[in-house]
Formats: structure tokens, sequence, C-alpha cells
């Protein structure tokens, strides 16, 4: 029996032709292809090999980046467009704003302070007479005695 493995996602699968590569890239590598082996002949008929040869080197990795790389299934073209959006269309905005916190904080401590100059605060739980006496606020025990030292 033939096992053929099938990926997980239907998506990532891509249609491979000529030479195991897929159509995008076999028309980017032509393009590529295309612009640089003139430039290889040209520089080659001028410079010598060496120097033609990192001229070559330097024309086809651009291709190679665009034909291969992939990031959350989107092309390089396609990040590059979101990016200069990001950038140059739609920044974002950060206004710079300042306030006056001293008057803040007094505005809202004089919000905060009842009429017998105690902070109000809602955090704060009396205990009744049928609740727990050593609980007298949230978190916090009194006339408990300490578990190490037994005061």
């Amino acid at each position: 029996m033939a096992y053929v493995s099938v990926p997980k996602d239907i998506r990532q699968m891509k249609v491979r032709s000529m030479l195991k590569m897929t159509k995008r890239q076999l028309i980017v590598y032509g393009i590529t292809l295309a612009i640089a082996a003139p430039i290889f002949f040209i520089v080659w008929s001028f410079g010598g090999m060496q120097p033609a040869i990192i001229a070559l080197i330097f024309m086809l990795i651009p291709g190679f980046f665009i034909s291969m790389y992939e990031k959350n299934g989107m092309k390089p073209e396609e990040l590059l467009k979101l990016h200069i959006r990001r950038k140059h269309f739609y920044p974002i905005e950060r206004p710079y704003v300042v306030e006056k916190l001293p008057a803040k904080i007094l505005k809202s401590a004089d919000a905060s302070i009842n009429k017998k100059g105690f902070a109000a605060n809602k955090d704060i739980e009396s205990t009744s007479k049928g609740a727990n006496k050593n609980v007298t606020t949230k978190g916090t025990k009194s006339n408990s005695t300490n578990k190490r030292t037994g005061k």
C-alpha cells in the first residue's frame, strides 16, 4: 500500500511544475537571469571573471529573495505594500498631551476624603458580628497570633 503524506493545512501545499519549482519561482528566476546575464557578460568583458561573478551574485540575490521568502503566507511585495501603507499613508498618531498632575491628584484626593477626614476606600470591609472577627480588611488579619513566634 502506498503512503502519501498530506499536510495539515491544504493551503500550504504548492503545485510544483518543472524542476520541482513553483510557477512563481520559474517566472522570477527567468526575469532575474534575463537581467543578470547581460550584466555578467558586460562586466566580464571589461573587468574579468571575478568582478563578473560578484556582480552576478548581487544581481541574483534579490530574485532568490522575491521568489522564496514568505512570512505568514504573504509574499515580499505584499509585506512591502502593507509596510508602506502603515508608515506613510496611515501613520499612528500619538498626540502629545500634558495634564497638570498635581491639580488632578488634589481634585481626586478631595473627592475621596469624607466628612470625618478619613479616606473612603472601597476595598476595606468592616467586620460584622456574624463574620470572622479576625478579618477586618480584605486580605489582612488582625488580633491573630503569629504562627512562627506564637505571639
